[in-house]
């Protein structure tokens, strides 16, 4: 029954915006193109040997981004967010604390001194 009263309901509301589009004149461009495509193709290569084009139309800077975090210090917040019970399981859903969530983060910190100490 759903099903049926959807489908009619789509249909008429196809039907009602294709009749609203017909008296609706749209701009036709006479342009013809003087380049072939042979000439399109070599100004982009020019354009790409000059580097005023990278991919397409846009262009990409590509800088590098380092880690915000180190393995260790990852791997050290993690575990102390498992010891407090601050990560959710299966279907339970838990929100650490502030107080954890220093800890946690306190946690970390200490992997990277760690760290840092053995080097």
């Amino acid at each position: 029954m759903f099903t049926k009263t959807l489908a009619i309901t789509l249909m008429s509301l196809a039907a009602g915006s294709a009749l609203a589009y017909e008296g609706i004149d749209l701009p036709v461009s006479n342009f013809t193109s003087t380049l072939t495509r042979a000439d399109v193709q070599a100004d982009v290569l020019h354009a790409r040997a000059a580097g005023l084009v990278a991919h397409g139309d846009k262009t990409v800077i590509a800088t590098p981004v380092g880690m915000a975090k180190t393995r260790a210090q990852v791997r050290a917040e993690t575990l102390e967010a498992i010891r407090l019970g601050a990560i959710s399981q299966g279907e339970q859903s838990s929100f650490p604390t502030l107080l954890q969530l220093q800890r946690i983060e306190m946690a970390g910190q200490l992997a990277l001194q760690v760290m840092v100490a053995a080097r």
